[in-house]
């Protein structure tokens, strides 16, 4: 079937990005992790109430190896029912630390997938969409920096993020923008997470309070439904930008890089350089790098692809 497909700068031959299958990849180990955390907490007290038989006022040591290497370990304990407190706490604080992450994970991403698409498509910048290859640029010996353009759409509240990025693509997924509340939540429990110990930086650097604040309470299923959205959200970004900007930069960029390798090789036989035979051992070694070791590139494709690049 790839041996059928063509090369096209702007179609990419893929669903979805390398920045897309990334966060993908990301976000499912975390997933594992997450799974693996509530499905325990379930356990335990399945296990404590119905094999155990515990009682609240049971000191929690009957229980549990509290060998921990912490000093006084019991002494943080009166009985079972603190320690489930304390059990309930750690839950909370593990949905808020995912938070965390689920937000760095978008934010990586929306920082890789628009770098891709700000440097496969430099008429973006100008307005001008599709006009000025990147793959040029770089054959050139060209650099870019976008570091303003990628840190507009990746800080401060998400109002301001989804203008830029609008204003810099001419469009934004209608999803982003009704997610823009859920969003900023996301947003503060994560400042105030990282910044305060899970509580408000405002109360938590209010020096005329002595008493000890408690932590944002974040519930499984609240987790879950923001998660649902960030995955929503990440992949309208990619349908729009992927298939608008991106292409099939990333392969260009890959020929780029091995062309000098390949015509070396080439010239060692005493062989004249040509595209079919720059083609040939370009779908070799891109089979060669992937992960899954099968070659998802056709030998038309390749040809159409090196012609396209010496064209530029």
């Amino acid at each position: 079937m790839s041996s059928q497909i063509s090369f096209s700068r702007w179609s990419p031959r893929t669903k979805f990005s390398l920045p897309y299958s990334s966060y993908n990849a990301y976000s499912g180990e975390l997933r594992r992790m997450y799974i693996t955390m509530v499905s325990s907490h379930k356990y335990v007290y399945s296990t404590l109430h119905k094999d155990k038989m515990a009682k609240w006022e049971d000191l929690p040591n009957k229980y549990f190896d509290f060998n921990t290497g912490i000093k006084k370990t019991n002494a943080y304990f009166l009985n079972l029912k603190e320690w489930s407190k304390s059990y309930n706490k750690l839950e909370n604080w593990v949905n808020l630390n995912t938070l965390i992450s689920i937000n760095a994970n978008l934010e990586i991403y929306m920082a890789s997938i628009i770098k891709l698409s700000l440097e496969s498509d430099v008429g973006v910048i100008y307005g001008m969409p599709q006009s000025i290859d990147g793959i040029k640029v770089i054959k050139s010996g060209g650099t870019f920096d976008f570091s303003k353009e990628i840190e507009s759409c990746v800080k401060g509240m998400w109002e301001t993020r989804f203008n830029n990025f609008k204003k810099m693509f001419k469009d934004a997924p209608l999803k982003l923008k009704n997610s823009i509340p859920v969003l900023n939540k996301i947003r503060k429990i994560r400042n105030d997470t990282a910044h305060a110990f899970g509580r408000d930086i405002a109360e938590a650097q209010n020096i005329h309070k002595l008493q000890k604040l408690d932590s944002i309470i974040i519930r499984l299923d609240k987790v879950i439904e923001y998660w649902n959205i960030v995955d929503e959200c990440v992949q309208e970004i990619d349908k729009l930008l992927y298939r608008n900007h991106v292409g099939e930069y990333q392969l260009l960029y890959f020929y780029h890089n091995m062309k000098k390798e390949i015509e070396s090789e080439i010239k060692c036989e005493h062989r004249v350089i040509t595209t079919g035979d720059c083609a040939r051992r370009f779908r070799k070694k891109y089979g060669q790098s992937e992960k899954n070791g099968i070659n998802t590139l056709g030998a038309k494709f390749c040809k159409e692809l090196v012609h396209y690049y010496d064209s530029l």
